[in-house]
């Protein structure tokens, strides 16, 4: 949470929000409406950002206090990008669309 930027807001047995700038998650537990019998996450998080110069402002922020997964790069898809792990596991991966006319071919 720090090494990102987001400060918690409510946090409570069954959910907590995370704020940073315009951006707001809520992390929650399943509901009380029925029974919880999925698998947990096994995925990766990934975040959507407006610019590719937000991506490297907030790689620059990060790449030295996180795990990294892989280094901020341009993609054949079309994505400039980087992912981390968070202090629990977590993948979390950061983009926006690509600015660059190169794109990696691996």
């Amino acid at each position: 949470m720090d090494v990102l930027g987001f400060s918690c807001g409510i946090e409570t047995p069954d959910y907590s929000n995370l704020h940073r700038d315009a951006v707001r998650i809520m992390l929650a537990a399943p509901n009380a409406h029925g029974s919880w019998n999925g698998a947990s996450f096994t995925g990766q998080i990934y975040i959507s950002l407006e610019a590719a110069d937000e991506v490297d402002a907030l790689w620059e922020a990060v790449k030295d206090r996180a795990a990294v997964i892989y280094a901020v790069d341009d993609f054949e898809y079309g994505a400039r990008e980087f992912g981390i792990r968070d202090d629990t596991g977590y993948a979390l991966a950061f983009g926006a669309p690509s600015t660059s006319t190169a794109r990696r071919s691996d």
